[in-house]
């Protein structure tokens, strides 16, 4: 690989978090991401000895429950989505 080429992969690789890191991000316990992935509602990975969860699939996680929140709500689901992501993005910023 050249220079330019490692630069670029780093670009667009996603990132991959820990359990405890995944569990801060959800505001959830240890215990529930573990509960989520056997679900098969969060997508891990083995690094090692270490279980990661993908950015990907905490992202498709929260979505999902956006749409459910807004659904169970009968709330406009682009309004709600939207004002959701914002606040999300500054948390995780």
């Amino acid at each position: 690989y050249s220079t330019l080429s490692k630069l670029l992969e780093k670009k667009t690789m996603k990132k991959n978090f820990t359990l405890k890191k995944t569990a801060e991000l959800l505001g959830v316990s240890k215990r529930t991401v573990y509960r989520l992935i056997e679900s098969g509602q969060l997508i891990a990975w083995k690094s090692g000895a270490a279980l990661r969860v993908t950015e990907e699939s905490i992202d498709a996680y929260r979505d999902r429950e956006i749409l459910s929140y807004a659904e169970t709500n009968e709330i406009s689901v682009t309004r709600y989505a939207s004002a959701c992501h914002a606040v999300l993005n500054k948390l995780t910023q």
